[in-house]
């Protein structure tokens, strides 16, 4: 209500962005499309910039801007310049804000996948061999995202690679057990 009263007010569009996008007098606008609105109307606006490379980036005033961009547009408004070497900018660098964020991630994917190997641990040892699909899972949990995202979830990383590990290890010891109980059988 608010954008068709006033159609050049950027912290409306901006938050017309933030639920997905709407109509606006009729005429229906992305998210994506809200966030560009925005900045057209207040280049200097970081949440702006940080919602455009939320959906991938995009075009402003005719400067097509990448995801990566955008973040660091969004950091350098907020004060946090993206560092330079020997006159170069630094590639990989993502402003402080998103990097705390994946920090955060990273700490609740670790809690997550500990607990999920203790369970595991739990029911192999009251309920026969079971334990392995919770190991696996948490593996699958880490190396099924992206490569980009993976590389920043060390925590996450460890209780991937130990409940993979463990889950190996037992199914190995399982499969001997059988194989010689067979053979004893037999």
């Amino acid at each position: 209500r608010a954008l068709e009263l006033k159609s050049d007010y950027p912290y409306a569009w901006h938050g017309l962005g933030l639920v997905g996008g709407g109509s606006v007098n009729g005429k229906a606008y992305s998210e994506k499309e809200c966030y560009v609105r925005a900045l057209e109307l207040k280049s200097d606006y970081p949440y702006a910039w940080h919602g455009l490379g939320l959906v991938g980036g995009g075009s402003v005033n005719g400067k097509a801007y990448s995801r990566k961009e955008c973040y660091v547009r969004a950091g350098q408004v907020l004060g946090q310049p993206q560092p330079v070497i020997v006159g170069q900018p630094l590639s990989g660098y993502q402003p402080v804000y998103i990097q705390q964020n994946m920090a955060g991630q990273d700490m609740k994917g670790a809690q997550i996948g500990w607990l999920l190997y203790l369970v595991g641990w739990f029911l192999c040892c009251c309920c026969g061999p079971i334990g392995p699909v919770f190991w696996f899972a948490v593996a699958c949990m880490h190396f099924c995202k992206p490569a980009e995202q993976r590389a920043q979830l060390q925590q996450e990383k460890t209780v991937a690679m130990v409940s993979c590990f463990t889950g190996i290890i037992c199914t190995g010891v399982v499969v001997i057990v059988i194989v010689l109980f067979i053979g004893l059988v037999a």
